[in-house]
Formats: structure tokens, C-alpha cells, sequence
């Protein structure tokens, strides 16, 4: 039989318990949120179009500008942000964003994959105005916009 003192000792020791596992808890936010980059906002920054170098099948014409948000998927979808209607380029192909003021471009699983300056991206890369982008066979040069 559990005398009072052994229930107001068990009492005792489920607090400390509930109490290290919300320490334990708050702890693991806090490291969580510690290492998530801090995105500055991109208000002001430089703004960046594409220029058309090589469309393949897509229809665009070579030389032809096209405008890009500070994050723009580009695919064959027409929901994309950057519609390029050729067979090479997959429906979700890539995306382009804008981060602390410089371009990142990551490749999205394509099928034909997507190049920087004719090397394949393995991972997202930072692409600067001049880089030639390649979204499997249409090629676009970045460019800083007016």
C-alpha cells in the first residue's frame, strides 16, 4: 500500500518529468529555428529578365526578352511562371528565385535536366547576370532588367 508521502513523491517526480519533456520540446524549436536561413526581403532589389539565345521548338524568337518574378517556376505547364512550350522542357522543369539579392536556380527533377553555362545543375546554383541557362534544349541568358 502507497503511503501519502510515496503519492505526493510520485506527484513530484511526474512534474519534473513533464516538465523536462517541455524544456526538451522548446529546446529542439529553438535549435530548429536557429538554423533556417534568414531570408531578407527582396524589395529594391536589382530586377532581371531572359533573353531569348536559343528557343529550340518553343516558338520564341531569338532575342526576345521575357520578364521574371523574384521567384519563377519555369516549365512546359501552363501554370508555370515561365511557360517554354517545347518538348524538351518538362511540365515543372525549374525554378528561379531571387534570394538576398542574387539569383538561385534549382532544377526541379526535369527529365532533360537544366545547365548553367553547359554545365548540368546538381544542386541549386547562384547564376549571375551573363550565365546562359539552358532548360533542356531552349536557351536564355540572364540578364539584368531596365
Amino acid at each position: 500500500m502507497i503511503t501519502d508521502v510515496g503519492i505526493l513523491g510520485l506527484r513530484v517526480l511526474f512534474v519534473v518529468l513533464l516538465y523536462a519533456f517541455l524544456l526538451q520540446i522548446a529546446f529542439l524549436l529553438w535549435r530548429d529555428l536557429r538554423s533556417r536561413p534568414v531570408v531578407a526581403p527582396t524589395a529594391g532589389a536589382a530586377p532581371a529578365v531572359l533573353r531569348v539565345v536559343d528557343g529550340a521548338r518553343s516558338g520564341l524568337k531569338r532575342g526576345a526578352t521575357l520578364a521574371i518574378g523574384t521567384e519563377t517556376t519555369v516549365g512546359r505547364a501552363p501554370g508555370s511562371g515561365l511557360v517554354l512550350p517545347d518538348e524538351t522542357v518538362s511540365s515543372r522543369h525549374a525554378l528561379l528565385r531571387q534570394v538576398d539579392g542574387r539569383w538561385w536556380l534549382e532544377d526541379l527533377g526535369s527529365t532533360n535536366g537544366t545547365r548553367v553555362n553547359g554545365r548540368p545543375l546538381a544542386a541549386a546554383t547562384v547564376v549571375v547576370p551573363g550565365d546562359l541557362l539552358e532548360f533542356g534544349a531552349v536557351r536564355l541568358r540572364l540578364e539584368r532588367g531596365g
